[in-house]
């Protein structure tokens, strides 16, 4: 199956055992359905013209990874073992995110949910109810932080702490993604001015995103 430059759609769904797929060098397949297969583990990476993927019904799938692609669209339906998902760097729109979300298995706090990356071709479109919507289900999610170096600073974990600081970052009068958005550019940058410095511990990292997580969920 891989290097299989002129596929464009792919449907295994009536492969019940098919438990691996290799679609390495298939650069044109657009969309993929795998609904009632036998994966435990799939990786789906890099595939910059695959815009749908179908999973429904995997019962035995456990971790997702489609970080890269092009994806418009994701259906993980009844997935019960499900526990790890990344879906970094797409074309998520709020709409098919919020979609992603209502179909994870709730979990007993141990789910992973990679939502978005700080990467300059992420274009997934994270609110700040997906990010209480993930909790409420069980779900940690998590950001990716690309660093000046070329290397992951940190992924984020579940809020806590608090600030003397409002987060109003862009200064809009709200406290939302936005100001998300703006800390991610300063951590880019490599700014260190203070305005950013939420938790006051000198650095402006991933602490600090953090620190304005837990302000806009204690809105």
């Amino acid at each position: 199956m891989s290097n299989n430059v002129a596929l464009i759609k792919l449907d295994v769904q009536q492969c019940a055992k098919l438990a691996s797929l290799n679609l390495n060098g298939c650069e044109k397949l657009a969309q993929l359905i795998a609904c009632n297969t036998a994966f435990t583990k799939l990786y789906i990476n890099g595939l910059g013209s695959l815009s749908s993927l179908k999973l429904d019904d995997c019962d035995a799938l456990k971790i997702l990874e489609c970080k890269r692609n092009a994806l418009t669209s994701l259906s993980i339906a009844r997935c019960p073992e499900l526990w790890k998902i990344d879906i970094t760097d797409n074309q998520l729109t709020e709409g098919a995110i919020t979609s992603i979300l209502s179909q994870l298995p709730t979990r007993d706090n141990n789910g992973q949910i990679i939502l978005i990356s700080a990467l300059d071709t992420e274009q997934n479109a994270i609110t700040d109810q997906h990010i209480i919507t993930a909790y409420d289900k069980g779900w940690t999610p998590y950001i990716y932080i690309y660093s000046n170096y070329g290397d992951y600073t940190d992924i984020i974990p579940k809020p806590g702490g608090s600030t003397e600081s409002n987060g109003d970052l862009n200064g809009d009068g709200n406290i939302n993604a936005g100001d998300i958005s703006e800390l991610y550019a300063a951590i880019l940058r490599g700014d260190n001015d203070t305005y950013y410095d939420l938790n006051s511990d000198g650095n402006v990292n991933a602490g600090d995103i953090s620190t304005l997580y837990s302000i806009i969920l204690a809105q």
